[in-house]
């Protein structure tokens, strides 16, 4: 299996799919049997490949080919391949989390807007919690200007909705002071 998801993996077939399972399925027989550990590392290895040069559902396969590869890792923890490779999974995953963040940015701005001014108390209660689960980077809070709207519910006349806007905007404070580049202060 391992052999054929190798071969139509660098065939650039046109069933990437079918490298792909074959890739999958190497893993369960390694997983499964007595399969040597050089022939597990490079099935795992394989299927990362596979699974970072696939499109589809974007973070999830890069966070599966780095399962994958921290597995692989465990088994080899000497290999500089894996570690490049792991390297390479995780900016990917990283910037499939940052275009996340930014598009649900884009989303909660234009919907503060609409709850500020409809007045519309839980609204703006459910969208301040939701702000302040997400993994916020300064670049992608900057870039989505949504501090403005944060702001505006701060003076907001419920006090819950207020305390909770400036406990995010301390929060933005803090990643400006931390992540914003020098020639921007």
């Amino acid at each position: 299996h391992r052999a054929v998801a190798h071969l139509l993996g660098d065939a650039r077939a046109a069933a990437p799919d079918l490298a792909e399972r074959h890739a999958r399925c190497a893993v369960l027989a390694a997983e499964a049997g007595a399969v040597p550990k050089e022939v597990e590392v490079a099935a795992r290895s394989g299927l990362a490949t596979l699974l970072l040069a696939g499109g589809g559902e974007g973070k999830g396969r890069a966070a599966e080919a780095l399962a994958v590869l921290r597995q692989a890792q465990a088994l080899d923890p000497a290999s500089q391949a894996l570690r490049d490779q792991i390297a390479r999974a995780s900016q990917r995953e990283q910037e499939q989390t940052s275009l996340d963040v930014r598009e649900a940015l884009r989303t909660m701005k234009q919907d503060l807007v609409t709850a500020i001014d409809v007045d519309d108390v839980p609204g703006l209660r459910a969208l301040l919690e939701k702000l302040d689960a997400l993994p916020l980077t300064w670049e992608t809070a900057s870039e989505s200007a949504i501090g403005k709207e944060v702001g505006k519910c701060a003076r907001h006349a419920d006090e819950s909705i207020a305390t909770s806007a400036k406990a995010i905007v301390g929060k933005l404070h803090r990643l400006a002071k931390q992540e914003r580049p020098l020639w921007v202060r």
